[in-house]
């Protein structure tokens, strides 16, 4: 038969039959060839192979593209990308490619829900009707289409004209439709009207140290209240010194001082000896005849007194023998 040799009933082949070779085509002996295996394969013909691009390439074998990362929100090397068990995802209510997420995002107006979960499109076509919502005017979707400052009734607010009564809310005059006429009473509201008060001169002093007239009127004090005046600041003599601080008997020294609101102020020796009444001296010379203590004393405008001293000593006088 054909793709035998020899004679029959003698026929030798390929074993018991002879078939084209490797790479050929045909029926032995009439074998085509070689034949090369098509294009994208690999291998000798018929045994083609296609083989797969390599990792991290796309497209058909030899015709890879590459190389390829891994798509926005996986991590790895294509095609063996990892993300959150397979793929990272943004969190529900967020948008975006994972790890890029913005959010969190609510549902379009009109819808209900968590985004991405939205159900809708709620929508609502007002039907002309309107009724009454926390005491304001909604329509038939409840939309607030009016604020109502006396109520609502009937799908409208309710109408207020003011019948000439007052009364007292939170120490303000309030008319019959509750609108404010007269606020912030000075000295309180009663019987729907401010209370009326002339002050007769008189002042005191209140627990909290502030000014008060005989109608409760306050005057606020910085520093403390007295028999019914504000106490004014208090003074300070902030240096006195004396240069130098020791000399010859017959010498002199310069004595300078600052003091800081004081109604009057004195400078005297330790001989009670006025040597300025000045609240501040840049420099006022003294003769020193002996040991000199000198006292600054000033009183401010509460009446408070403050004191100061400053001491020159003589310098010893030596006799050589």
């Amino acid at each position: 038969p054909a793709g035998y040799t020899g004679t029959y009933p003698d026929c030798i082949g390929n074993g018991t039959q002879s078939v084209c070779p490797s790479g050929y085509i045909g029926t032995y002996p009439d074998c085509i060839g070689p034949v090369s295996c098509p294009a994208g394969y690999i291998g000798t013909y018929p045994n083609c192979i296609a083989p797969s691009c390599p990792d991290g390439y796309t497209g058909t074998y030899p015709n890879c593209t590459g190389p390829v990362s891994c798509p926005a929100g996986y991590t790895g090397t294509y095609p063996d990308c990892i993300g959150n068990g397979t793929q990272s995802v943004c969190p529900s209510g967020y948008i975006g490619t994972y790890p890029n997420c913005t959010g969190p995002v609510s549902c379009p107006a009109g819808y209900s829900g968590t985004y991405p979960n939205c159900i809708g499109q709620i929508l609502c076509t007002p039907n002309g009707t309107d009724s009454c919502s926390n005491g304001n005017v909604v329509d038939s979707c409840g939309a607030t289409v009016k604020m109502c400052s006396n109520g609502c009734s009937g799908g409208a607010c309710n109408a207020c004209a003011p019948n000439g009564t007052t009364s007292c809310l939170n120490g303000d005059v309030i008319d019959s439709c509750g609108a404010t006429v007269q606020p912030s009473c000075s000295y309180g509201c009663s019987g729907g009207a401010c209370n009326a008060c002339t002050p007769n001169g008189t002042t005191s002093c209140s627990i909290d140290g502030n000014v008060v007239d005989s109608c409760g009127a306050v005057q606020l004090c910085s520093n403390g209240c007295s028999a019914g005046m504000c106490r004014a600041p208090n003074g300070s003599i902030s240096s006195l010194s004396a240069t130098p601080s020791r000399v010859l008997t017959g010498g002199s020294t310069t004595l300078t001082w600052s003091t800081s609101k004081m109604a009057f102020c004195g400078l005297t020796t330790s001989e009670g000896d006025l040597v300025s009444s000045l609240p501040n001296s840049a420099g006022t010379p003294a003769n020193v005849t002996h040991a000199e203590i000198y006292t600054l004393s000033c009183t401010d405008n509460n009446g408070q007194t403050y004191t100061a001293t400053a001491n020159v000593e003589l310098v010893p006088v030596t006799k050589e023998i």
